[in-house]
């Protein structure tokens, strides 16, 4: 027996090691399950060249159920590919959950996280929820062939919620190899709205402050109308778009101009132009399209 003896004592189910005192760089180790090696190996143990385990019982890890958990919120603004690994096993975990709050980016190899996935693999899990708030946007990338139903089916898979609208867009972005699918309750209370395209169906959002449009069509001018809005107390705005706008109405005559007027930006203090055309830059600058309130970095 070992000092590393009590280090995992607690952890492990069964644990016998054997360090060979003049092979420092060897380490034997018996195991009873696989899920102890899985817990011994993550990185404790990076000074040794050689480790040997020696299992019991080879199977898949027993899954401990969460039963006293009644309500879950999952934030994370950045991409994950474990959608299906990690994220979905956990849930299945939260037997008796009754209210969910999810905000993922997630990229997807085969099919959207769209409404269908979510009540297959997490609403059809759940039988207390009765609360459901998502924020979920997933990424196809140089695929031919996307599955995803329209919004007004969409909203049929989750009529076991009234309270909630269910927006969906699809967008296909064939000079960037890859399609996206947003799908949101229109009641989430999130602060950041990210990748809105022309398909952004617009509505009232309160609680956001920052926002990023991207798409590989044009913005218009009414566009930027339905953005300022829907997001009346927007700080920040990022902005992705290569392409030139067509109507570009101040080189029109006076006559033609007469019957549109500034977009107001109250809030306003951060514009982001990446990989932006002139036109969005003007659009901005120039009075007869823009009224910033506030001074814009």
């Amino acid at each position: 027996e070992t000092p590393l003896t009590h280090i995992f004592q607690d952890k492990i189910s069964s644990l016998v090691i054997d360090v060979v005192e003049c092979e420092s760089s060897k380490l034997h180790i018996k195991l009873d399950k696989f899920a102890d090696c899985l817990y011994l190996l993550d990185g404790r143990f990076d000074s040794f060249e050689n480790v040997f385990l020696d299992i019991c019982q080879i199977s898949t890890p027993e899954i401990k159920e969460l039963p006293k958990l009644k309500a879950f919120s999952l934030y994370s603004d950045r991409p994950t590919f474990q959608y299906n690994e990690l994220i979905v096993p956990l849930l299945h975990r939260m037997v008796n959950l009754e209210e969910l709050d999810l905000h993922l980016v997630v990229h997807c190899e085969k099919r959207f996280v769209d409404d269908y996935n979510l009540k297959y693999n997490i609403i059809n899990h759940l039988f207390q929820l009765n609360k459901l708030l998502f924020n979920i946007r997933s990424c196809l990338y140089l695929n031919d062939q996307v599955y995803s139903l329209p919004n007004e089916d969409c909203q049929h898979s989750f009529n076991d919620f009234k309270n909630n609208k269910i927006i969906s867009c699809v967008d296909y972005f064939p000079d960037f190899k890859h399609d996206q699918c947003h799908i949101y309750t229109y009641t989430y209370r999130a602060k950041t709205h990210e990748y809105i395209t022309n398909n952004f169906p617009g509505g009232l959002f309160k609680y956001i402050r920052e926002v990023s449009l991207y798409d590989d069509r044009l913005f218009e001018h009414e566009f930027f109308v339905k953005i300022a809005e829907s997001f009346p107390f927007m700080e920040q705005l990022t902005i992705y778009n290569r392409k030139p706008q067509k109507n570009k109405f101040y080189e029109q005559s006076n006559y033609d101009n007469q019957h549109l007027s500034p977009i107001q930006y109250s809030y306003l203090s951060v514009l982001e132009l990446f990989s932006a055309h002139d036109d969005y830059v003007e659009q901005f600058l120039l009075d007869i399209k823009t009224s910033l309130i506030r001074t814009v970095n």
